[in-house]
């Protein structure tokens, strides 16, 4: 296992090894000083969803900027080749996605 230049978002330690993969392919890194297993992913409002985040962000987006309905965005993210992504989760996509953005994280 090589070392990477990842920093742990639960210590700040920078020192942390490759770790396996995770179902979707995103790299887990493992932080050598608590021990704790995380992706690039981890402390991001996109962390715990299965969907690319630059999916989530043009959906949230769409919705908030031209006020379409869910249905509206899933239909246009449909024209564009992103068939089941904006059903279910939607509304915890909104709240994580904007109060992240106005804390700041």
């Amino acid at each position: 296992m090589s070392l990477a230049v990842v920093a742990c978002p639960n210590c700040g330690l920078a020192v942390t090894r490759k770790n396996g993969r995770d179902r979707q392919g995103r790299q887990f890194h493992q932080c050598l000083g608590c021990c704790r297993r995380f992706t690039a992913l981890t402390a991001t409002p996109f962390s715990g969803y299965r969907f690319p985040p630059d999916i989530i962000a043009i959906a949230v987006r769409w919705y908030l900027r031209y006020r379409l309905s869910y249905a509206d965005v899933a239909e246009l993210l449909a024209e564009r080749g992103c068939v089941g992504y904006f059903g279910y989760p939607r509304s915890a996509w909104c709240c994580r996605v904007v109060c992240a953005g106005r804390c700041g994280r």
